[in-house]
């Protein structure tokens, strides 16, 4: 069901996801540019949660909070995966790609954080298990 998604474990075995483009002018504000690679996942998580209406994941926020995490780096990041089904690590995911537009830097602080690897395993996992279900 993820495959959409975990074939970029290997895509993000590099160490750099992007990097913070500051303007010596002081004109604009810093921002991150990201990877290519980066850019494409972002499509591919938006095309996931068109397609699977049925996760609710436009309601991340009501998700997390359902499962009393906050949207903050530090508590998305010591989130267990190994406890959460594929709507709740989705909403982490979701979460951290939308909390770019309210906090420069967000998605690039979990790719460095391990945190995004770290759900993406957990979603191999569940597509695992389900096969081994068949």
């Amino acid at each position: 069901m993820y495959e959409s998604l975990t074939k970029y474990l290997d895509v993000f075995k590099e160490e750099s996801y992007g990097k913070w483009v500051i303007d010596e002018n002081k004109v604009h504000f810093p921002y991150v540019r990201y990877t290519e690679a980066i850019g494409k996942f972002r499509k591919d998580i938006m095309a996931f949660v068109d397609a699977h209406k049925e996760m609710r994941l436009k309601n991340y926020y009501a998700i997390l909070e359902d499962l009393g995490i906050e949207r903050s780096t530090e508590a998305m990041a010591e989130t267990d995966p190994e406890s959460l089904d594929g709507q709740a690590v989705m909403a982490l995911i979701v979460a951290s790609m939308r909390g770019e537009r309210f906090c420069e830097g967000f998605l690039l602080r979990m790719f460095e954080e391990g945190c995004i690897r770290k759900w993406l395993m957990r979603l191999a996992a569940i597509d695992r298990d389900a096969q081994a279900e068949k």
